[in-house]
């Protein structure tokens, strides 16, 4: 069996709840399911002050 996540990883995931997997899948398919989560979620993607629920910590750059 491969290792799929380091040390680093593994350590991560178990004290932040995730982990970044860097190049997972295509910048087309991560503008895809941006677009589906904010259709998903009670925010705007363009007014900071309607992520009041906990989404303001999710940064483009996550996704």
């Amino acid at each position: 069996m491969y290792d799929i996540l380091n040390s680093q990883q593994i350590h991560s995931f178990i004290t932040d709840g995730f982990v970044r997997i860097d190049n997972a899948f295509s910048s087309d398919i991560a503008a895809e399911a941006r677009s589906i989560l904010w259709k998903d979620i009670p925010a705007n993607p363009n007014d900071r002050h309607s992520r009041s629920y906990g989404w303001g910590c999710i940064r483009r750059s996550h996704l």
